[in-house]
């Protein structure tokens, strides 16, 4: 029964994998579905991330209107975001829409760990076999969880990390010690 109940969750999980990807590939990463991701490669956090590519450093976000209101966004997945487009660079080359175009790659893979963190979750709240597979056909289908799947903002990165604290990496359950 148990590798029955683990190959319908893979399935389920897979299911949603499959459906931000569909997502990742009908929106643009900077005007079709984005969020503060607008005004050129030099505000929002377009512009942040295209100063730590091109700069290694922040803009300084208090000189610029367009960017004061970007001073209280954690900068992590900006920073990963920015070392996403140095890799991407061997390949694709200097072209900053293909580059910034690439970092769905990034939003959708940590929206496929959302998924797998959340299976981690919910399995500690020792949910009946039946509710945890509910649960999970909610969240892989759950608009505002498949939208995160293509932004190329820090929503993506700010949900990833906070599921990654609260579940225990040694054994896949939840963290006592916050």
């Amino acid at each position: 029964m148990f590798v029955l109940q683990l190959l319908v969750i893979s399935i389920i999980i897979s299911i949603g994998l499959v459906i931000r990807l569909i997502y990742m590939g009908y929106c643009d990463a900077i005007f079709k579905n984005q969020h503060d991701v607008w005004g050129g490669y030099t505000t929002g956090h377009l512009g942040i991330t295209f100063s730590l590519f091109y700069t290694g450093k922040v803009p300084p976000l208090f000189k610029d209107f367009n960017m004061s209101y970007q001073f209280y966004h954690f900068k992590t997945a900006h920073v990963i975001f920015a070392g996403f487009m140095q890799f991407m660079k061997i390949f694709v080359g200097e072209n900053q829409y293909v580059l910034y175009q690439s970092l769905k790659i990034v939003s959708t893979m940590m929206s496929f760990g959302i998924l797998v963190l959340t299976y981690f979750i919910l399995k500690e709240l020792n949910l009946t076999k039946r509710s945890l597979i509910f649960a999970l056909i909610l969240t892989i289908s759950f608009p505002t969880l498949v939208i995160l799947g293509a932004n190329t903002n820090n929503d993506t990165a700010l949900f990833f990390f906070t599921y990654l604290s609260i579940v225990d990496y040694k054994t896949g359950t939840i963290n006592t010690d916050l």
